[in-house]
């Protein structure tokens, strides 16, 4: 039996607001909550449904209460009411996060830092984070409108990896441009009509690459710091790419240069 005051503070973190105040987000599923578990990351607290089908349950399950981690048998519909899922999988982890705020303190990590313009899918989002670990990005760096990091629809997008990459929120790109620039990263952005081709020498590195959302692209802030555009070759007759496909696509052809790290 879950207490009134547990229920109160679950109920919390299923709000952006919530998740922030109190610094934990509710991560489904029993495959995301193990992968975590492995990196030596435990959840604070764990709940479930009675007659969960999840193959990889029963194990994990096992190895919580091995580390006393709490765990709680919830009904169905409170299931549903803190998972952001139509149909849950029928387990929920609660992690602590701590989000980074992008200051004067900010530093750039790594051969290739993505800077996300006006990324508001959370689903392309997560997916950028995902790309991002896939091919030893270090940094994203995000300005104030990109979906909430931390959301749980980021977080399965990302295949848990928001929490693994660095991911700076609040940026503005007059603030980013003077740290990269003194570090000697150049800025480059992605357009249609973009002068240099990819498929092309990309020159030196460190490089940071700004990626805007699909219907506006760079808004004029972020044009103002980059220096050269790159464009993708497409096929005739197709306009664009989904905004996580090209930054896949970026993310993979940066790792392939010999300065790469």
């Amino acid at each position: 039996m879950v207490s009134k005051t547990a229920w109160k503070r679950w109920t919390q973190f299923t709000t952006r607001r919530g998740r922030r105040k109190g610094g934990h987000v509710w991560v489904e599923g029993a495959t995301l909550i193990a992968e975590r578990v492995a990196r030596g990351v435990f959840p604070v607290q764990v709940v479930w449904e009675a007659g969960c089908r999840e193959p990889a349950w029963p194990g994990l399950r096992q190895g919580l209460e091995a580390k006393r981690v709490p765990v709680a048998e919830i009904s169905r519909g409170q299931l549903a009411e803190l998972a952001d899922t139509e149909t849950p999988q029928g387990v929920l982890g609660l992690f602590s996060f701590s989000p980074r705020v992008l200051d004067a303190a900010w530093a750039p990590r790594g051969s290739l830092v993505l800077l996300l313009d006006g990324i508001q899918d959370p689903a392309n989002l997560g997916a950028l984070f995902r790309c991002a670990a896939a091919f030893r990005v270090k940094q994203l760096v995000m300005s104030k409108d990109c979906a909430d990091v931390f959301s749980p629809r980021t977080i399965r997008a990302s295949a848990g990896n928001v929490f693994s990459v660095e991911g700076w929120e609040d940026a503005s790109w007059d603030q980013v441009a003077g740290p990269l620039k003194k570090a000697g990263y150049r800025i480059l952005g992605t357009a249609a009509a973009g002068s240099r081709d990819l498929e092309a020498s990309l020159g030196e590195g460190p490089v940071a690459v700004m990626l805007g959302s699909e219907g506006r692209g760079i808004r004029p802030e972020g044009l103002a710091v980059c220096e050269a555009f790159l464009r993708i070759p497409l096929a005739p007759g197709v306009e664009s790419l989904n905004v996580a496909v090209a930054g896949g696509i970026v993310c993979y052809r940066f790792s392939r240069q010999p300065w790469f790290r």
